[in-house]
């Protein structure tokens, strides 16, 4: 890998940078979050959904705005 482009860890490097202690750090590197984003509860059908191109599309196009 490119210098740089690691993923995940380097708390370390992080803590040495900022002037942070590691054990500040909340590392999120692996999706694991003990404070999760807040998320209504979502139909159960929408998880057996195939992805639909226009909707992705509007997403994109949306984001990009």
């Amino acid at each position: 890998m490119r210098e740089g482009r690691e993923h995940g860890g380097g708390i370390d490097v992080a803590a040495a940078r900022y002037g942070i202690a590691p054990d500040q750090w909340l590392d999120l590197s692996t999706g694991i979050n003990p404070h999760p984003y807040p998320v209504p509860p979502i139909d159960a059908a929408r998880w057996q959904a195939l992805p639909d191109r226009g909707l992705d599309l509007r997403l994109r196009t949306a984001a990009a705005e």
